[in-house]
This record gives C-alpha cells, structure tokens and sequence, in this order.
C-alpha cells in the first residue's frame, strides 16, 4: 500500500479542515459532509468483511453483531441486510433470512430512482433464499421412528437439547424418542452440558434416571425448583456427585414431589447440611436403594425410623460410628434388605454398645437381621472380639448371602475367636473379598472351602497368603477369577500347586482371571503352568519384580496359540522384553492388549503386534519410555482402520 497518495476520505478531510481555518464554513460543512459519508462507506465495508470472516469461522453471533452495526450506519444500503442474512443461512434459518431481507426492501421502497438498482438486488436475495427454503429436507420430520432414537443417541446431552430448541415440529417428534432421554448424566464441568441444564424441564417427563454431578461451586437450585413446581415426574433414580445442597430441606421439598416414583437415591461426595436417615426414609416411601457417602448422615432418631419394606439396598460410607442403638432399629425397618455395606460400622460395639445393652438386655444379633436374609455384606475393619458377633449374622444369612467383604483390623487377636466363622457353610456365597493375616490362614482356609459356589476370590492388602488357602482354593469346582492386590508374600509352592492342577484340567478347567496388583514373588515356575491354564480369558501381572525376562519368554513359548486369553495387562515389570510382545502375536482369540510402564519395549514389538495379530482390536500404552508417540498413533490408526 502507498502511504503517499492520499485517498478521498483524506482528502476530503483535508480540505474541509482547511475551509474552517480560512472561515470558509459552508464549504467546510459541504466537505466534512461528503468526508463522514465517504468514511461511513469505508466502515460498512470493513464490518462486512469481518461478519463475513465470523461466519467462516462459525462465530455467527458476533458476525450479526457486525451486521446490525452496518445496517445502523447505512440503512438504505443493502450490504447489512444482506451480510445478515447470509448469515442467518449458513445456520439453516432460511426463514429469518428471508425476514431480514423483507425488513431491507421495507426501509427501500420502490420510487423509480437509483433506489430501483438496490430494491432489485433485495428482491433477488428474497427469491434466492424462498428457493433455499423450499428446497431444503427436513431430516428430523422424516426419519422414521426406529431409525430417529437411534441417530440422537450418538449426540452429546446439550446438542440433543438445542435440537428440541429448534422449532415445535422438532421438539414432537425429539420428544417421542422417549430412549434418548431416559438416561441423563449433567456434568457442570462440562460447559456444553452446564449451558441447556435450564432446558431439561422440555423433556423432564421422558427422564428416569438423571445423574447430576459438579456442581460444587455452584448449586443445582434450578433443579431442585424443578422438582418442586413438578417436573420429573416419573424419574426413578436420582444421583447426586461431587456438589454442594446448601439447604437439605430444599432438598428434600424436592424429593417430596417424586416419592411415589423414586426407587433409587444416590448421594456421593456432596457438601451439604445433616441429612437425616429418618427423613429420607420417611420421604421417599418407595426406596429401594439408598446409596450415600459423605460425612453428614445422620441416625439421631433411630426410634423415629419408618418401616421401609421396598428397601433391598442400604450402603452407608460417613465419618460417624454407626452404634447397635442405632443400627437395631435400622435393619428392623428394612426387614427385606439383601445388601448392607458399611465402612462405619464396629462389629465390636454390635453387642458390647452401652447404650444398647442397658436398654435392650433380651435381644439377640439374629434379631436384627431381616427374615428374608442378607444378599451382599460389606464390613471393614472386624476385631478379633467382634468375629464372635459376626458369626452368628452370617449364620442367619447363609442360605441367602452371595457377596461379602471382610477386611479384618490389624489386631485380630487369638485364632480362637475366629472359630464360630468356621462351624457353618454359605452355600450360595458366590464372591469373597477379604485381608488375609498370617494368623487366620487356616480359618480362612476352612472358609473357602465350605462356600462350594465360590466364583471369584479378591485379596486386599494382606500379609501372606500360605498353602493351606491354595489347597482350598484349588477345591472349589467353579472358582473364575482371582485376584491378589498389594500383598506381600505368598507361598509360591502353593500358587504352584494351584496353577498345576487347573493345568492338567485343560479345557475342563473354570479359571478364566488372574490377577496381580503390587503382587512381588511370584516366580517364573509359577509363570510356566499359568501358561498351561487352557480357559485363562484374562491376565494381569503388576509390578512383579521377581520374575525374569527368560520367565516372561518362556511364558509366552508355552502358551498354546488356541488357548482362551483375550485381554493381556502387563505394568510396572522389567521382565516384559520386546521377544515377550512378539510372542503375543500367535494368541489366536487375543484381542485387548495394556502395556503400562514397561521401559524395555520398544516400536519394533509395538510394530509387529498391530500387524501381525489378526485378532487384535485394541491396544493402550502409557508411559513406555522406548515407544514412541508416532508408534503409539499408528497403531491406534491401523486398529482403527481394521474394524
């Protein structure tokens, strides 16, 4: 550009400056004049060439901000009205386009001069945009039923709503896809999600289980006004995470519109006042789950508890000690509850709470439990002394019980007190998570082995893990997966055993999971005849430092090309050689691979796995030092490209 050569605007500026210093004022105000329309011409010019670039870039509102702009400065022009409306249909409102265009031709009537030229080019826009308009298919209306849920599915929570939003022939037919909204989950993070949240009240009729979560800084009051004036009508479960209800008697005049539809509240992580449990139970009459974690739950009028026969479910994690006084007049009002979980409630003060015992000198664990039995148990941290107590709580459910957690304390005291667990079986007992110490192996052995349906078995946090558990384990005829986290010695001879024997069942074998996780001694004894378990489905092997890279070789040598295993994790472990990785790729039915924290593998592994394994249909690496992010992202392409 020369800066040299003045334009019009400068000039014209130039010389009407100089007509008011020689006192010329008319010419001054003639020159200013055409100066102010010369510049107004360059502004429209300049708006309309940035609302064009927003508009390129999708930035449509700030676009028509432009637009209005040139229409205010040039009224009898036609570029704002039509920058407008073009904008307008990038969008797919041809109809607003067309108003725009119409409000264009209003301002410039015909009159049989210059405006003629301008009144013309309107008109043309207006036909082009009535030609858009009846040319367009409207997709939504079209669709038939079976084919429309299925499309708005793969749409994230907010363009669902903005598609309700678009006209009232949308909103119909959206709406009468009742599967798309029957499961919501608003996460406040989520900007996209935290921006329709008002509008949910279009659909609050089609939603059964709604999932709020986030809103910690912020709290949920549109919803729980929502609930009051009386949308949701027919929710069924409600689950609150991670946010703040200042008020819990705003939460609960909620709650009082739903009861006759509510069967499942869940209330994790949330800030709140003191929730009592008499006043949930008391409002919402049709629980059959009540799920909380927090630290504010309260039993202070156990004597006030309603009877609540729909309650199947009651898992509490609070800060606050769950007492007999309390916990007796609980499990009375549920008498059909099959899962109890609880991380506060001290077995030792089950018989022994001063309050209880001074009040109640004639009752009887057995009579706390509902007639019906217990389905799942959950209860950490059992005293030596309180084992005496929860024997008699799991003789009452052992035709019933299916799930129980036992995570002992750390001073369980003389073996002898353990004994009452021993005296009677749970024959439907189908999982079994515990810590295990080096004093209880052979009760918790006996355990094991009269739970005959046992299927899956966790260990947590133990100390040893001898032979006698093996033996019983090795015992059970329908055990699938087992599971050893963070614990720190075993007996190898007896995992050895173990292993040997589903081995030599072949495909006879149930063992489908192994499982380790900060797990150190295993050996690569131990490797060789887990590689000879026929029906192994699944296997992950953390942080077990001493096995050695030949282990680990050998491992995948023996394994047989046709055998079960499918998903293959592997952390944490020097061992894993890029001739181990290799040696996954004959593993006919292998398909899910996990590779995390292994610094001796490298792209070429990575390489011959994506291409050589036919079977393979995902593969996840994280933080191996010696494969590369390239590697990483055309194995990701070439999987993809597969299925």
């Amino acid at each position: 550009m020369r800066h040299d050569v003045p334009d019009q605007w400068q000039e014209l500026f130039y010389k009407s400056n100089q007509s008011l210093r020689n006192a010329a004022y008319q010419d001054a105000v003639i020159q200013s004049s055409l100066a102010l329309d010369e510049l107004t011409e360059k502004t429209v010019d300049t708006l309309n060439i940035r609302a064009i670039a927003f508009g390129k870039s999708a930035n449509y509102d700030q676009g028509i901000r432009d637009a209005s702009r040139m229409v205010e400065l040039a009224p009898t022009s036609p570029k704002g009205y039509t920058c407008m409306a073009e904008l307008y249909a990038m969008q797919g409102k041809q109809k607003l386009a067309i108003e725009i265009i119409e409000k264009g031709i209003e301002k410039i009537p015909q009159t049989g001069g210059d405006e003629d030229s301008v009144y013309q080019q309107l008109s043309i826009q207006r036909q082009i945009f009535l030609d858009q308009q009846n040319q367009r298919i409207d997709l939504i209306t079209l669709l038939p039923f079976d084919i429309l849920p299925k499309i708005m599915s793969y749409l994230p929570t907010y363009m669902r709503v903005i598609c309700i939003n678009v006209s009232h022939s949308w909103r119909s037919r959206i709406r009468q896809c009742s599967s798309i909204w029957r499961k919501m989950i608003i996460d406040h993070s989520d900007y996209d999600d935290a921006r329709v949240y008002h509008n949910l009240s279009h659909v609050s009729d089609q939603v059964r289980e709604l999932s709020l979560r986030g809103f910690i800084e912020h709290t949920p009051f549109e919803f729980l006004k929502s609930l009051k004036i009386g949308y949701f009508t027919n929710l069924r479960t409600l689950a609150l995470r991670r946010s703040r209800i200042t008020s819990a008697n705003e939460l609960f005049q909620g709650l009082e519109q739903i009861r006759g539809t509510l069967k499942n509240l869940i209330l994790i992580s949330i800030q709140n006042d003191p929730i009592h449990l008499d006043t949930v139970l008391s409002v919402c009459t049709n629980l059959s789950t009540f799920k909380y974690k927090g630290s504010q739950l309260l039993i202070s009028r156990p004597s006030t508890l309603p009877i609540s026969p729909q309650l199947i479910s009651l898992e509490l994690e609070t800060g606050v000690i769950i007492r007999t006084a309390q916990l007796e007049p609980l499990i009375r009002c549920c008498p059909n509850i099959q899962n109890l979980y609880s991380l506060s409630f001290n077995l030792y003060t089950l018989m022994n709470d001063d309050t209880y015992t001074s009040n109640n000198n004639n009752s009887n664990i057995n009579d706390m439990v509902p007639t019906t039995g217990l389905r799942k148990l959950n209860i950490h941290r059992v005293e030596a002394i309180g084992a005496v107590n929860l024997a008699p709580l799991l003789m009452k459910s052992s035709e019933t019980l299916e799930e129980l957690v036992l995570n002992m304390d750390d001073d369980v005291g003389p073996v002898q007190l353990w004994h009452p667990l021993t005296t009677f079986s749970l024959p439907k007992l189908r999982k079994l998570r515990c810590q295990v110490r080096p004093i209880m192996q052979h009760t918790l052995a006996t355990i094991i082995r009269q739970c005959p349906q046992l299927q899956d078995v966790v260990f947590d946090y133990s100390e040893y893990i001898g032979n006698q558990i093996f033996d019983a384990l090795a015992e059970l005829s329908k055990l699938q997966r087992i599971e050893m986290n963070s614990v720190s010695e075993i007996n190898d001879v007896g995992l050895v055993q173990f292993l040997e024997k589903h081995g030599a069942l072949g495909e006879q074998s149930t063992l489908k999971v192994f499982e380790t996780d900060g797990f150190s001694n295993i050996t690569d004894e131990a490797l060789t005849y887990l590689a000879d378990v026929m029906t192994l489905e699944k296997l992950r092997l953390d942080g077990c430092s001493s096995v050695t890279a030949h282990g680990m070789e050998q491992f995948v040598e023996r394994v047989k090309p046709d055998c079960a295993l499918q998903t293959v994790m592997l952390c944490n472990m020097e061992a894993v050689t890029d001739t181990m990785i290799q040696g996954l790729c004959k593993l006919e039915h292998l398909c899910d691979v996990q590779l995390a924290r292994l610094k001796n593998i490298t792209d070429q592994s990575i390489a011959d796995l994506v291409s050589t394994s036919l079977s393979l249909q995902s593969l996840w690496i994280y933080d191996c030092a010696l494969v590369t992010k390239f590697m990483i992202k055309q194995a990701r392409i070439i999987l993809e490209g597969r299925y």
